[in-house]
């Protein structure tokens, strides 16, 4: 491909073949584009279904991969005609089953006679973003929203936002100063095994060189050390209820209508 002449390049390309990407983007309009990738390979394990849902599965991650959601998807199939057609139907089931956990339907496919299997799928897809164009009127009125977005945000965010540029050395001191406030909780845990009352380490910190109120910045810390032992434990009892209560959910499956339709 790197050696193909690009030639004539429509305007609502996006994304070519020239940054490499795993998929193309054609431009739909302001806010939508369709997405499309084409993925097959020969066999990476012997059992057929498994096959075909990882092969299937390989292709529609490109999609993903582009921050879209596949739409549609088509066959792709090299298939020795020495080999059982019964093999090639459960590798196809594979890559159905694929496509349905995707929410994406197979509409059809192309097989040619080749020496060893090979499947793979052309998928198409949906993508949203925000286009900003190349005007200087553009850049002045998305620099203004940045500008009163920082101002709305207040000093407290600002000033947060700006540790992410400290230097090495404040960061250091950051994380150092972090460790040694654990290590206060956990002191205070220690001596106190009952805690010292809900919501009051801040009380306390400033026995440990931190002014009055600060925050532990960790949740089973600061209940550990404002409860103690006993809050810590029913913390941890309330997660593994709540776990044991969702897991169950996660094996159903509940359509979620699409925001772009």
């Amino acid at each position: 491909m790197r050696e193909l002449s690009p030639g004539h390049r429509p305007g609502s390309l996006l994304v070519g073949t020239e940054t490499r990407d795993d998929a193309a983007v054609w431009k739909l309009d302001a806010r939508r584009g369709l997405v499309a990738t084409v993925d097959f390979f020969a066999p990476v394990v012997d059992d057929p279904r498994d096959y075909g849902w990882i092969a299937a599965a390989n292709s529609l991650s490109d999609v993903y991969a582009m921050g879209g959601k596949p739409l549609y998807a088509l066959n792709v199939v090299g298939w020795p005609r020495s080999q059982p057609f019964e093999l090639l139907g459960e590798i196809l089931d594979g890559g159905a089953q694929a496509a349905r956990e995707a929410d994406c339907a197979i509409v059809g496919g192309h097989s040619v006679d080749d020496l060893e299997p090979k499947y793979g799928l052309a998928v198409t897809g949906l993508v949203g973003f925000l286009l900003v164009p190349k005007k200087w009127q553009h850049y002045l009125a998305f620099g203004a929203v940045v500008l009163v977005a920082v101002r709305l945000a207040g000093p407290e965010v600002t000033a947060r936002f700006r540790t992410a540029f400290a230097s090495g050395e404040e960061r250091d001191a950051s994380a150092e100063s972090r460790l040694q406030l654990w290590a206060g909780c956990w002191d205070s845990m220690c001596k106190r095994p009952l805690g010292v009352g809900p919501d009051h380490w801040g009380q306390i910190a400033p026995e440990y060189g931190f002014p009055r109120g600060k925050n532990a910045h960790s949740l089973w810390l600061e209940v550990g050390a404002s409860l103690g032992f006993p809050g810590l434990g029913c913390l941890l009892l309330f997660y593994g209820l709540c776990v044991a209560r969702l897991w169950p959910l996660t094996g159903q499956r509940h359509p979620v209508p699409d925001p772009e339709y």
